[in-house]
């Protein structure tokens, strides 16, 4: 009896549209303070907000400028012109 409701509840049910993108994260973001945050889910989505100044070379950890024509980096400050 179970298996003949569970059969009829799937047989009317509504069809699913087929453009539909279905996205799955591991958790929720902590928060969307990139100064703050410590978790990857948070640096997911703030990836996708925040454009940095600088970013990694492709394959490496070499800062390389993102936005400006000149980078100027010390122990104290980074300077991008």
């Amino acid at each position: 009896m179970f298996y003949l409701l569970c059969g009829l509840l799937c047989w009317n049910s509504a069809p699913q549209p087929q453009d539909v993108l279905v996205f799955g994260r591991g958790s929720d973001s902590v928060g969307l303070d990139p100064a703050l945050e410590n978790d990857g889910e948070s640096f997911k989505v703030c990836d996708n907000i925040y454009e940095t100044l600088v970013s990694y070379q492709e394959e490496s950890t070499a800062i390389q400028p993102r936005y400006g024509q000149n980078l100027w980096m010390s122990l104290e400050r980074i300077q991008v012109n």
